[in-house]
């Protein structure tokens, strides 16, 4: 392994950092992930109340404030998941998702703390599920509901659009709703692109296994921009929406592919599809079909044209006005160069400095320009706090390599580091 790639070298220590990483062939215990028990307190501020919901990357706990009246869904890493690679995923998607404005369609990230070495996200808690759950009740909703839940979801897609967010993984347990009925948009932590494949009848764990995100997209929603790599842009959440869509009249996942979106609502909207007529009405066809035009160009202009095409829907198939008002779609600006004072006015030195001075230790040539190897400093403070505390892991994971290898007098420097 070259000593010359400063990114080689942190991979490499992250081996040796992280225990238990590699796959195990012996079954985990189901507590093996959760981190902590109803009733734990975190920071003498907050009590862990139960688990919301387990993913592929972390454990989503309902806590409440001890001396007060907010409740968080709170976002942890599974103890198995628990490495460098997902640490930084994690961070990225605090960073995009705190840099969304205020929008009553998009679930609100508040801060984020480090515990127990594990980075934990305080998010808004929405009780009232996922719009996974909600499309599989035992009674099928109305067209109505459909209707305006659909309505809801292309705006706070558009409200993250404006924002220059791409969300790259929608699909129905990506969404959630509160008790009276609002959509709320939720985790924003892809960013890459990975590859599917279409296959024929598919059976039901095959089925599963392309509803779970992977490779930077969920297979079953994915656009065949995602599934060819191809460079992406805000409309292959178009498609992806359009997916969520059908899904809403299916009431199930019965394919592999989100490429496949075209065929299945050519399928579904036969009217002698099941005898008694298509399952997905006829005035919707339309605009579900413009989702998947294969070209991107081809596709709607943008989110909000999407909405007031369902709301013209809405009005001609329930027989009255859509009830919600349009909301607002604030851009927050962007800061192009960093602003290093705290709210307090506290200033702090740019950590860049403590990166280059590790990579100098190792001998890396180009860490002079030690700006390639970090996220991009723009947005709000706050992130590029966030960005700050990426740059101290940078080299702090450096700095260990080299005193593991023998280079014990750096660790005075490690320690000026912390």
């Amino acid at each position: 392994m070259s000593e010359k790639n400063p990114i080689n070298n942190i991979h490499a220590a992250e081996t040796e950092e992280v225990v238990d990483t590699q796959p195990s062939t012996q079954p985990r215990p189901s507590f093996y992930d959760e981190q902590w028990k109803p009733g734990d307190e975190l920071l003498s501020k907050y009590k862990v109340d139960r688990i919301l919901g387990k993913g592929g990357m972390g454990v989503v706990y309902l806590v409440r404030q001890i001396n007060g009246d907010y409740e968080y869904a709170v976002k942890t890493l599974r103890t198995s998941r628990n490495s460098v690679k997902l640490r930084r995923r994690l961070m990225r998607e605090i960073r995009t998702w705190m840099d969304l404005p205020d929008h009553p369609n998009l679930a609100r990230c508040y801060f984020f703390r480090t515990i127990d070495d594990n980075m934990t996200v305080f998010s808004e808690f929405i009780d009232g599920g996922t719009l996974f759950d909600w499309a599989r009740s035992p009674e099928p909703q109305s067209l109505e509901k459909i209707l305006d839940v659909l309505i809801q979801l292309a705006w706070g897609l558009h409200a993250a659009h404006v924002n220059s967010v791409i969300h790259q993984d929608v699909k129905s347990s990506n969404v959630l709703l509160t008790r009276e009925g609002i959509v709320k948009l939720t985790d924003f932590g892809l960013s890459s692109i990975g590859a599917t494949e279409e296959m024929e009848s598919p059976n039901p764990d095959a089925v599963r296994r392309t509803l779970v995100t992977s490779h930077g997209m969920t297979p079953a929603y994915c656009s065949p921009e995602q599934a060819n790599k191809r460079k992406l842009c805000s409309k292959t959440d178009m498609w992806s929406y359009g997916i969520t869509a059908i899904e809403m009249f299916t009431r199930e996942v019965t394919w592999l592919s989100g490429t496949a979106g075209p065929g299945i609502l050519r399928e579904l909207s036969n009217p002698e599809h099941d005898g008694t007529g298509p399952i997905i009405p006829e005035t919707i066809q339309p605009i579900l079909d413009r989702c998947f035009k294969k070209e991107p160009a081809d596709r709607w202009n943008d989110m909000l044209e999407i909405a007031g095409e369902l709301v013209q829907v809405y009005k001609a198939e329930i027989g009255k006005d859509y009830h919600r008002q349009i909301p607002d779609f604030p851009e927050l600006p962007i800061r192009d160069e960093l602003d290093r004072q705290s709210i307090v006015g506290n200033k702090w030195k740019d950590p860049l400095i403590w990166l280059k001075k590790a990579m100098d230790h190792q001998g890396i040539e180009d860490s002079k320009d030690v700006h390639q190897f970090i996220p991009e400093r723009k947005g709000s403070r706050r992130v590029q706090a966030i960005v700050d505390l990426e740059v101290y892991h940078m080299a702090e994971r450096i700095y260990q390599s080299m005193i593991r290898s023998g280079r014990i007098e750096l660790e005075w420097e490690l320690m000026d580091l912390y």
